[in-house]
């Protein structure tokens, strides 16, 4: 917008005088650095008595039209016009021809604003070489190829509502400080960067809402501090990194000043070195997809929540949000006082951390201030439940560490099933538990495995273990899509399982059955003898479908589904395709694993 707009007053020809008599009190205040008097032509003139009072930001409100240039603040009952006017002068506007004609700015500790998209020129160093406040009004600031904007020695530049862009640039830094003494502020800002914006020396503050996007990176090299200011965030959007890798052993470099102080990683990931990262005082947050990579050295060289010697005031809230998933490749040390509320706080069931590999390992100090669903918050690989969180503990693969193996179904492609809670994960299935309750449901598995104790294994359907195979086992077992069995009479018709136990076997194009002994070499049938006795402790082998074990599992079979009629059993598995089991009793809440397309109700 062009800046005449703004509540500017322009006088054409106009003796402008705010004097009729030294007796006379004037007051003019300026709103906004937009507000300005424009003195238009060599006619224009502007006059102060030594009664009037002038507020606001004069020093870049009284302006020549032609120059667009600032003039200085003068003496009382001095008349200021174009000729006279002192030398001095500044611009509250940058123009693109300005940036083209010279390679530095002076800002004298004013604020300049951006009239449009400002582009530093190709093979640029544009030094800033004074303090003061670049605002961008919401505009591009393009950096051409292999260009840098410098900071001189101690100087301190806040960039304000400024989108920051480039194209590319590989062999300096986008922003610098010349020194360690230089200070950037990034205040409402973007960073939009084609490659890798690395920050090399001096101090950042972040103060509002800071945000890093794109594909690229955000290194920090400095050995300075840099500060998260209160009520602000530095927020890392997807597919952005930020890798902690200071000149230094110091792991404590980022500050946040208090609680309102965020730090916010979505879908994006958070590195460091070997000197580790450690984050105190303010919020962290997680949300969707996000990887935490450090090396897996020592607990020194981990990601530290918290400082426990230093006490309360230096505790680490963080906030694992609804649906997001951490992978965490390295190491993290909870090391939050017994008074923190929020040390790890998920949000939703399907908020989670996950130690990816043998160098994942989480050091929890206390277990205090752990908050949301612990049956599946902290997971191996993954799978469910965090019940077995200790105090003082170290979790991870080594020797003298516990392995977060409790209760938890892993390293499946197709599934992971809570055994008596929520099976998460499933594409294909949505189980309900006996309560009709959304908050039993079967989420994100592709087909579905459930977790009862004793394991069934390897099963590509369906395998179903009895607790006890007795006599009993003579009752039918029905309603199977492909194994329909009548014990004591004859079974007709069917493709796959036709049995007559007396008499003949007709009409089955697949099944050879031995009557009193094995069954071999029979790809789809599971046959019964009359009579279940001792003697069905002889196996029933060899069967490519089906192979039973006399009173314990029943693996290897992918489409039986069986019917052990106790008391506690008495309702039939039926219709069902790829086995939708429902076990209600206590006997069989027994893990089920690794199959990848039974759904069982528990």
């Amino acid at each position: 917008m062009n800046y005449r707009i703004f509540n500017k007053i322009i006088f054409f020809i106009v003796l402008f005088f705010l004097f009729l008599t030294n007796n006379i009190y004037s007051t003019i205040k300026f709103y906004t650095p937009y507000s300005s008097i424009v003195l238009n032509s060599e006619f224009s003139k502007f006059a102060v008595p030594n009664t009037s009072t002038i507020n606001g930001w004069y020093n870049q409100n009284l302006i020549r039209e032609n120059w667009k240039t600032n003039l200085k603040y003068f003496d009382f009952d001095d008349t200021l016009n174009q000729y006279n006017a002192p030398s001095e002068k500044f611009n509250n506007f940058i123009y693109n021809d300005l940036i083209n004609k010279t390679n530095s700015l002076n800002i004298n500790n004013k604020i300049l604003f951006f009239d449009t998209d400002i582009s530093i020129p190709d093979n640029t160093i544009f030094t800033l070489t004074s303090n003061g406040v670049i605002d961008g009004c919401y505009k591009n600031l393009i950096l051409g190829k292999n260009s840098q904007i410098l900071l001189d020695n101690n100087v301190s530049v806040t960039f304000k509502n400024i989108i920051f862009k480039n194209n590319s640039n590989t062999i300096r830094p986008t922003i610098k400080c010349n020194n360690n003494s230089g200070i950037i502020t990034i205040d409402n800002s973007t960073f939009s960067f084609n490659e890798t914006f690395t920050f090399e020396r001096g101090h950042m503050f972040i103060n509002n809402e800071v945000n890093f996007t794109g594909t690229s990176e955000f290194i920090y090299n400095s050995i300075n501090t840099s500060y998260i200011l209160p009520h602000s965030s530095l927020n890392f959007k997807p597919q952005t990194t930020f890798l902690y890798a200071p000149y230094s052993t110091n792991n404590n470099l980022i500050i946040m000043n208090d609680k309102s102080s965020c730090l916010k990683f979505d879908n994006s990931s958070l590195k460091m070195t070997h000197t580790g990262l450690r984050l105190t005082h303010g919020s962290l947050y997680f949300d969707n997809k996000v990887t935490i990579s450090s090396t897996h050295e020592t607990f020194n060289n981990a990601l530290i929540f918290g400082n426990l010697t230093l006490g309360a005031d230096y505790d680490l809230s963080t906030y694992i949000l609804s649906g997001s998933r951490i992978n965490l490749d390295g190491r993290i040390v909870l090391e939050n006082t017994l008074n923190n509320q929020n040390s790890l706080d998920f949000a939703s069931r399907n908020s989670s951390i996950i130690l990816a590999n043998s160098r994942s390992k989480l050091k929890i100090t206390n277990n205090e201030g752990i908050y949301g669903y612990p049956e599946q918050s902290i997971i191996k690989t993954d799978g469910n439940n965090n019940t077995w969180i200790s105090d003082n503990t170290i979790y991870g693969f080594d020797s003298g560490e516990i392995d977060p193996v409790t209760y938890l179904v892993y390293n499946n492609s197709n599934a992971i099933v809570t055994q008596s809670n929520r099976i998460r994960w499933n594409s294909n299935a949505i189980i309900n538990n006996d309560l009709l309750d959304y908050e039993q449901q079967i989420i994100y598995n592709s087909n579905a495995i459930i977790n009862l104790e004793p394991k069934i294994i390897n099963n590509s359907n369906a395998i179903i273990h009895d607790y006890e195979i007795k006599t009993d086992l003579q009752d039918q077992i029905r309603h199977n899509s492909d194994a329909i069995i009548n014990n004591n009479k004859n079974i007709n018709h069917n493709s796959n399982a036709i049995i007559n136990q007396n008499n003949q076997i007709n009409n089955n194009s697949n099944t050879i059955i031995n009557n009193n002994y094995n069954i071999h070499y029979n790809s789809q049938a599971i046959l019964h003898d009359y009579e279940i006795k001792t003697d069905l402790q002889n196996q029933i082998n060899y069967n490519s479908d089906a192979i039973l074990n006399n009173n314990k599992m029943i693996n290897w079979n992918s489409d039986v589904i069986l019917n052990i009629q106790t008391a506690e059993l008495q309702n039939a598995i039926k219709y069902n395709s790829d086995a939708i089991i429902n076990q209600e009793s206590a006997t069989l809440l027994q893990d089920i694993k690794n199959n990848s397309n039974a759904i069982i109700n528990i």
